[in-house]
């Protein structure tokens, strides 16, 4: 009896113990756009990465819609145990200024865990489009101000926002063309159908290498890794232009600070192993972490930057 007493004993001593391993089973992330787009590139090569230091299955679980609303808000609305992540972009700093009503407060209902990426993004135009530089699209654009035409991945879209930041900073105007996506907009452009836009690197550096595109600038303050021989937008005619799209791993507010630390610490692992750093530079980004700290305070600086330029520029997303 006294035995069993014991036993008894150190299994429910164990039970403490047992609760505070991670991960005991998959770990979902909530990639709040549809596949095949710049979030959801990185977010299945952080997975695999992500799969090996966890030693759970790490599975992309796609939630379009709302330009990243639904699946944010899906994530806010989980249990705060590590089992639900969200890999969001730098969009999760510009919806406060473009949506008059969101289901949620990111920095309330969201605790940063850190980044993973980011990647700038390119000045393209169709080969047969006068501009070779910023300096001459800038040129061309005061010449006729509102007619050259640009496409974007919608309204409030990381490339309509690097548009409008270009235009701001240089004082033109163009002709702005929704798209439902980047990728439709760089089709566009390739087509002829027109002039130009500012696209993530995965998604135009291919046709910028078969010559269906010219490159006129990559928008990060230096040279991209990947396509060094690519000069930034502020060499070539708008100093001080700089527009990086960026990529973090956020959990539920409710996750303790304790667990959000661990997993910080477990994804830096994954996406600096030398497998996963391969990967996301042969698709153009450049793997970049931080702490939890550190990733909240660099949400709010570029959410300060962006309401400044969509409130300047009068964006209203629909």
């Amino acid at each position: 009896m006294r035995y069993s007493f014991v036993i008894l004993l150190a299994a429910f001593a164990a039970i403490p113990v047992q609760s505070q391993q991670y991960p005991v089973r998959p770990v979902r992330m909530i990639v709040p756009f549809a596949p095949g787009g710049a979030v959801d590139v990185v977010a299945r090569i952080a997975a695999v990465g992500m799969t090996d230091t966890l030693g759970q299955q790490v599975v992309v679980d796609n939630r379009a819609g709302g330009g990243g609303v639904i699946g944010t808000d899906i994530t806010v609305q989980a249990r705060g145990d590590g089992y639900t992540l969200l890999l969001h972009s730098a969009a999760i700093a510009s919806e406060p200024a473009l949506r008059a009503k969101l289901p949620y407060d990111a920095m309330k209902d969201l605790a940063p865990v850190t980044l993973v990426g980011v990647t700038p993004n390119l000045l393209v135009a169709h080969p047969l489009f006068a501009a070779k530089s910023a300096r001459d699209l800038i040129a061309l654009a005061k010449e006729k101000p509102g007619i050259i035409t640009y496409g974007t991945g919608g309204v409030g879209s990381s490339s309509h926002l690097a548009v409008e930041l270009f235009g701001i900073l240089s004082g033109t105007r163009f002709n702005h063309i929704p798209f439902k996506g980047a990728g439709p907009a760089v089709t566009a452009v390739v087509a002829g159908e027109l002039n130009f836009t500012i696209a993530p690197m995965p998604a135009a550096i291919s046709h910028t290498r078969a010559g269906r595109l010219r490159a006129l600038g990559v928008s990060g303050l230096k040279r991209s890794p990947a396509a060094a021989d690519i000069p930034t937008i502020a060499e070539t005619g708008l100093p001080g232009y700089e527009f990086v799209a960026w990529f973090g791993l956020l959990a539920p507010a409710s996750t303790p600070p304790k667990l959000v630390e661990r997993i910080a610490s477990q994804v830096q692992a994954a996406v600096n192993a030398p497998d996963t750093r391969g990967k996301m530079e042969s698709q153009g980004f450049e793997p970049e972490t931080n702490s939890p700290a550190e990733f909240r305070a660099h949400i709010l600086k570029e959410t300060e930057k962006w309401r400044k330029v969509i409130t300047q520029a009068g964006i209203k997303a629909s």
